[in-house]
């Protein structure tokens, strides 16, 4: 499998602070004597960092298929003319043993070998495609992982520190984050995923272009 510009360039993930655990657990203590309002604020401000670092990891997998999916669709494409001649010039439409006819067949062999060969290409690239894809993802959901573990010790330092200071009991929504990017980015190549997936597979491929 080769390494797409997205996986060699993603060795590091951002963080939605720079601050260290220790120091969140102090700021923590001390906006606890602000009041809970402010402590919602600065976790609430957390968590829209990670938010928008996630959509621009989504923008970056995305940006590094343009020219691996650009080139799918063309072999997609590509599949419809080469199966539309085969059909069209079944083999022995030319009868007789004169010249022309000698030639429409050799020509009409021809042109049927070079579809085929077409097909069996074509089909090597979607699977070259598809394991590029399949990494790419791989990596995506990988790195988002990373991203909302550390943001979730960032705000787990935070809180200890609030209730470390004036809000004992404080509690905070920690809910799962927004995820709509990379729904978004699922669903916006979902249906040309399946057709080169339909494609290697050898099913349904009048279905698949």
């Amino acid at each position: 499998m080769r390494d797409g510009k997205y996986a060699s360039n993603s060795k590091r993930t951002k963080s939605v602070t720079r601050l260290p655990g220790w120091i969140l657990r102090i700021k923590g203590k001390l906006d606890s004597k602000k009041g809970k309002g402010v402590c919602d604020e600065y976790i609430h401000h957390l968590s829209k960092r990670l938010v928008v670092m996630e959509s621009a990891e989504v923008i970056r997998a995305e940006n590094g298929l343009f020219e691996d999916r650009k080139k799918a669709a063309a072999v997609l494409a590509g599949f419809s003319e080469q199966k539309e001649l085969l059909d069209r010039e079944p083999d022995g439409r030319q009868k007789g043993s004169d010249v022309e006819a000698i030639r429409a067949n050799r020509k009409d062999a021809e042109r049927k070998e070079a579809a085929r060969s077409g097909l069996r290409d074509g089909i090597e690239n979607l699977t070259v495609i598809n394991e590029q894809i399949i990494n790419t993802d791989t990596v995506l959901d990988e790195r988002i992982n990373k991203m909302r573990s550390k943001a979730a010790e960032k705000i787990h330092a935070y809180v200890v520190g609030i209730r470390c200071g004036e809000l004992r009991e404080y509690t905070c929504d920690l809910s799962a984050p927004e995820d709509s990017a990379r729904e978004i980015y699922i669903a916006k190549h979902r249906e040309l995923n399946e057709k080169i997936r339909m494609v290697i597979a050898g099913r349904g491929k009048e279905d698949a272009v």
